[in-house]
């Protein structure tokens, strides 16, 4: 039995995690190879692995409102037991919950069970140029995600000054000054990078809840949705919406909307999730009653 390389990709949410994991899929070194994909989403309803190109890949999602911690301990376990058992995966690409802890993730890979059957290669954490400065008071996993990673790379840097990427590139060097850091570039120069990485040792105990203060509704509808009143209830939260993703059916047209803090972007509709209202929204120091009430009551009535 050959052992499986195992290339982790973290970073806060938002940060471009499945941007970079879709160029990945294009790039020749990559594409080349029979893949398994690992996607967790702090959330029930997988947004990510709809956004994913087609391929021939193994997918597996790992959900349940939930993320790599003790809770999805037995649906990781199972997914990596079928890559393991299928015996032709040349590599495995995880693509973690921008709130996970990257020790747990380790963790879970390096089980006694599976006897060297998995190898990490690389953990290479994105850090967004834009949104950093903005989580990293107050989410703790954003500079651990940092802190662990064997690999940095800074994303969105061509929507702030170049004083601005020079300077994240100090604080974050100085966070973990063992690693290299890049800025995202092509599909080809990622890969250079990430595949030239050398991992580094971090497993530990397993976390035992997901981080304290932040939660995730899933919300469907096939009621209409009304914009003004849609665009408004994610204003009244200001930053406690940390990330919000998925179809929204307004009733000019169903249109993919995301949000990073408070930047909110619309996007033509993902076909994955259908035509109807489909989405997450991950929330801070709120509640999933508060959410939930603040986005049914957007819903136009029959």
């Amino acid at each position: 039995m050959t052992t499986i390389p195992v290339y982790i990709l973290t970073g806060c949410l938002g940060a471009g995690k499945t941007t970079m994991l879709n160029q990945l899929l294009r790039e020749p070194r990559f594409a080349s190879r029979k893949l398994a994909l690992i996607i967790n989403e702090f959330g029930k309803m997988g947004v990510d692995a709809k956004l994913l190109d087609r391929g021939s890949y193994n997918k597996y999602e790992v959900n349940k409102g939930s993320l790599f911690c003790i809770c999805t301990q037995a649906d990781v376990l199972k997914a990596l037991d079928e890559i393991a058992a299928d015996g032709s995966m040349e590599a495995l690409l995880i693509e973690a919950t921008g709130v996970a802890e990257t020790r747990d993730i380790e963790g879970f890979v390096l089980e006694k069970h599976f006897a060297g059957r998995f190898e990490i290669k690389a953990n290479v954490c994105l850090v967004d140029a834009v949104n950093y400065t903005k989580t990293a008071p107050f989410l703790k996993t954003v500079n651990a995600q940092i802190r662990q990673a064997d690999g940095l790379i800074i994303t969105k840097s061509d929507l702030v000054p170049a004083s601005d990427v020079e300077q994240l590139g100090i604080i974050i060097s100085a966070i973990n000054p063992h690693v290299p850091i890049a800025v995202a570039g092509g599909a080809q120069e990622n890969a250079d990078f990430i595949e030239h990485l050398r991992h580094r040792d971090i497993s530990g105990e397993l976390a035992e809840s997901p981080p304290a203060d932040i939660i995730a509704v899933s919300m469907q509808s096939s009621s209409p949705v009304n914009k003004a009143a849609f665009l408004k209830a994610i204003g009244s939260f200001g930053q406690r919406i940390l990330r919000l993703k998925g179809n929204v059916a307004f009733a000019d047209g169903t249109e993919f909307v995301e949000t990073v803090f408070d930047r909110v972007i619309h996007k033509p509709a993902c076909e994955e999730l259908g035509t109807s209202t489909a989405f997450t929204v991950i929330g801070w120091q709120t509640s999933k009653e508060e959410l939930t009430k603040a986005f049914e009551n957007t819903w136009c009535s029959a």
